[in-house]
């Protein structure tokens, strides 16, 4: 059972040199991150534009793993590509566009769809961010070996 709320976190960035980091917190890995290659960045570190992407993509799946746990959806497999637009708008620089696009196996299909729906509508990262987040879902029924793609 998860731990009663409310719940805190804390990460630590520590500045490495110009503009670069070693994002940290207690028990992980540390993460490098600068900004972006587009950004005159480290294409070996984590920009904080990826950290985003993966934070609601991370976000998703971990919501989806719950609701599925309780509609009893077996997943097979689970995989998602997340993408995200970056322009200038009115008030800066702002993502315009975000889209995940999901890949699942499971043994019931059509409960999957909803069942990822409800975890799209409940996704904490997607619910914080001021732009629309569109998921795309490729579901496949795996029956007998076979393999059927949801309506």
């Amino acid at each position: 059972m998860p731990t009663p709320f409310p719940h805190q976190y804390e990460t630590t960035l520590v500045r490495t040199w110009s503009s670069r980091g070693r994002l940290e917190a207690a028990s992980r890995p540390s993460i490098p991150c600068s900004p972006s290659p587009q950004f005159d960045g480290d294409e070996t570190s984590w920009s904080a534009e990826q950290l985003l992407l993966s934070s609601l993509v991370m976000c998703l799946l971990t919501t989806f793993d719950a609701f599925a746990a309780r509609d009893r959806v077996t997943v097979f497999s689970w995989q998602a590509r997340v993408s995200g637009t970056l322009d200038k708008i009115a008030r800066g620089l702002a993502f315009t566009e975000l889209t995940i696009a999901v890949e699942i196996e499971t043994d019931d299909a059509a409960q999957a769809r909803a069942t990822l729906e409800d975890a799209q509508r409940h996704c904490l990262v997607a619910n914080m961010l001021k732009v629309p987040v569109n998921v795309v879902a490729d579901i496949r029924d795996k029956k007998d070996g076979a393999v059927r793609e949801a309506s």
